[in-house]
């Protein structure tokens, strides 16, 4: 008997539901589409499509599409700094020389102030800390000698190296707002002199001031937020909405970080921001992150402790609960094998005749994200059991 499996299924971005498969995964692609039919009420055609989510490609706006990496990797640097690296890497392997080359040392400065402004323009200590260790754990050549651990030379230059660096955007006049909004014409001093207001990103912020996109302007942009205020009046117009949200962005953080309006003002203004579907697009236009997504895979692995806190709640509350979770009780664990859970992969569903990105109707594609606990196979050394790709009938 096959073990049983639990697949999240997604209709939509704000629609991702769970389907309990006590028996297992169906043996044929055509039995797993009458489950599905079945379970979630499908009357017209639909076709099912495997997406393979490494090659899962999702283009973003021209702004900052990636959050400051878990780990920093040291880019490629030009082709004599990296003849005299890997000089200086073999020298330090064979005799524990450390390489002192001012030449290289701004070259390489140079290259690493590039790469950290694509992820952020104020790194942090710790960001910064992060880039040193990464370059001497690359080139070991490069410890600073007489610093305990060979990083605090490191961590200074390239302080001040991102300080001259964005200092060089400001003096080439290019439109960068997040610099802009710091210079020292548009900064207040308090009565002792002291700077105050400086305004930059804040924990997980990626896109904190964004440039005007390519060709737009503050006019052009403020006529897409008026045509915005007649689209929000319109039904079953959330694509039209988000494109015009996704377009007037940087317009709308310019008046948040600058003027600080009122929430008031800014329902006025903003109405659509309002919306529950907005507001999670808004915080992966900061944060490149899925609000919900991340949520409900984070609460996943809080599940188990928060059902014993739930089954022990007395109460009114207690009885009110216990029903529910002595519904939970019919299905069994699953028993996995030695290999483990694994994911299967993302089922796309759609009807015939809609383009399958076309997520903004409701009448459009539907997709499911099929995670398999476990993997089901006829035998520990055969085949796995279905098939990538079909169609619904």
């Amino acid at each position: 008997m096959a073990p049983s499996a639990k697949l999240r299924i997604i209709f939509g971005e704000d629609d991702v539901r769970k389907l309990l498969l006590p028996a297992g995964i169906p043996s044929t692609l055509q039995d797993l589409n009458d489950v599905l039919r079945g379970t979630f009420d499908i009357t017209g055609p639909f076709t099912v499509m495997y997406q393979d989510m490494d090659f899962d490609d999702e283009s973003g706006p021209s702004y900052r599409s990636k959050p400051w990496p878990f780990k920093f990797e040291i880019p490629d640097f030009s082709y004599d700094i990296d003849l005299a690296l890997e000089a200086g890497k073999q020298a330090y392997e064979n005799h524990g020389t450390l390489l002192n080359n001012p030449s290289v040392t701004s070259s390489i400065l140079e290259k690493l102030a590039e790469t950290i402004f694509g992820c952020t323009a104020y790194p942090t200590g710790v960001q910064i800390l992060a880039v040193a260790e990464a370059l001497v754990e690359k080139y070991p050549c490069l410890k600073e000698p007489g610093s305990f651990n060979g990083l605090y030379g490191w961590q200074q230059r390239i302080k001040y190296k991102m300080g001259n660096y964005r200092a060089k955007l400001r003096g080439r006049q290019l439109a960068i707002p997040e610099l802009e909004v710091n210079t020292l014409k548009r900064r207040c001093s308090s009565e002792e002199g002291s700077l105050k207001g400086f305004k930059r990103a804040k924990k997980a912020e990626v896109n904190y001031l964004p440039p005007l996109p390519f060709g737009e302007t503050e006019e052009t942009l403020e006529k897409e937020r008026l045509d915005l205020l007649k689209e929000i009046k319109k039904k079953n117009n959330e694509r039209a909405i988000n494109e015009k949200m996704e377009k007037s962005f940087a317009m709308r953080r310019t008046e948040v970080v600058k003027d600080c309006p009122a929430i008031q003002d800014l329902l006025e203004r903003w109405p659509s921001l309002f919306c529950e579907n907005q507001i999670k697009e808004e915080f992966k236009r900061i944060t490149t992150i899925h609000l919900e997504r991340m949520f409900l895979s984070r609460l996943d692995g809080y599940t188990t402790k928060l059902l014993e806190i739930f089954r022990r709640k007395g109460g009114t509350a207690g009885t009110k609960i216990k029903p529910m979770l002595d519904s939970l009780n019919e299905f069994s664990a699953p028993v996995f094998p030695p290999w483990g859970p694994s994911t299967l992969g993302v089922v796309l569903v759609y009807q015939h005749g809609c383009r399958p990105m076309d997520s903004s109707s409701l009448g459009g594609w539907r997709a499911l994200h099929l995670c398999v606990e476990p993997l089901v196979c006829p035998g520990q050394g055969g085949h796995c059991v279905g098939t990538p790709c079909g169609r619904g009938r």
